[in-house]
């Protein structure tokens, strides 16, 4: 089984839960809930949070975080020229928005030089 250690030099499971106090033997304290350290950060109302909290605020988490990368593509969408025009991956937003934004940046640089040419021809006068 492959672990990480975290910051306190705990190892971690890849999926975030803690495999016991370090030698690979859950103590009781650990297998009861009770943690020290960082983990005191994930107490609710001055008790620890049982695996079934954690596991639902993680789902919370994710759902929220789905929910803001969901919002972000659908204003993209409406930012894009032609992305709204029929419904396009993810991928596809993300190309046309490249896209967009290299012309963007192209249409800024050739203004810029057109501004300084027409500077100068004012200064000539």
């Amino acid at each position: 089984m492959d672990d990480a250690r975290n910051g306190n030099g705990k190892r971690k499971r890849a999926g975030g839960s803690h495999e016991g106090n370090g030698n690979g033997n859950a103590s009781s304290e650990e297998s009861s809930g009770e943690e020290d350290g960082a983990n005191s950060a994930q107490k609710s109302g001055g008790r620890f949070l049982t695996e079934e909290e954690k596991k639902r605020n993680h789902l919370n988490s994710e759902k929220k975080r789905r929910n803001q990368i969901r919002k972000g593509f659908t204003e993209l969408v409406q930012l894009i020229p032609g992305a709204k025009e029929s419904h396009r991956s993810e991928s596809d937003v993300l190309t046309l928005a490249v896209k967009h934004v290299d012309n963007l940046a192209r249409q800024k640089a050739e203004s810029a030089a057109r501004v300084k040419y027409l500077q100068e021809l004012l200064a000539r006068k």
